[in-house]
């Protein structure tokens, strides 16, 4: 691997990569994996969000590994299940949100289902055995 730095403040110009072995990930034999990347503009771009990527619903305060795509956001907190359960019946009762059913509890994971108009949520929250929670917020359009 070969890097450039920008003298200045260190930034990463630009990498060369090569890499020769065994495929591990997908087991597609051996070869040569070869990787450039160039940073052609230093200057500070505005960042500009993606649409349909806005999340209008709640999360906790400690939520972190947030993802966010058109009708999911997902992201971790250190709450137990029934902590983002109690989150999530007190941040949406006062809402248009209406609880469709009581939680489902499995061992791992629990679901929980809302609907507001012609729109579906739902919460799936996995319990993550070194403590803590992954939650995905999942909003479809039923109609």
């Amino acid at each position: 691997m070969d890097i450039w730095l920008a003298s200045k403040d260190g930034t990463t110009l630009r990498y060369d990569l090569q890499a020769t072995g065994a495929d591990p990930l997908f087991d597609a034999g051996e070869g040569t994996l070869t990787s450039k990347f160039i940073l052609f503009d230093t200057n500070p771009a505005d960042i500009i969000p993606v649409t349909g990527c806005e999340i209008e619903l709640p999360l906790p305060d400690d939520a972190s590994q947030i993802v966010r795509f058109p009708g999911l956001v997902s992201f971790e907190s250190n709450l137990t299940g029934e902590d983002i359960v109690a989150f999530y019946k007190d941040a949406l009762a006062d809402t248009d949100w209406v609880e469709e059913s009581e939680p489902e509890l499995g061992d791992d994971a629990i679901i929980m289902s809302y609907l507001r108009g012609d729109e579906a949520l739902t919460i799936n929250i996995e319990i993550i055995t070194t403590g803590g929670s992954k939650v995905d917020l999942i909003v479809l359009e039923l109609s």
